[in-house]
């Protein structure tokens, strides 16, 4: 169980619902990873334009 004192990483949960999107998109043949990704990015960039 995890310590409410001590949350996990953001990095590491974005990690785990990447992994657990190929998966679903694997078993589906989906190509939900690639617009998880796109949209990911997307955000990325917007953030990084944001704090220029």
């Amino acid at each position: 169980m995890q310590d409410e004192a001590d949350p996990r990483r953001v990095d590491l949960i974005i990690g785990d619902l990447m992994n657990e999107l190929a998966v679903i998109s694997h078993m589906h043949d989906m190509d939900m990873m690639q617009a998880a990704y796109n949209t990911l990015d997307l955000r990325l960039r917007e953030i990084a334009a944001t704090l220029a």
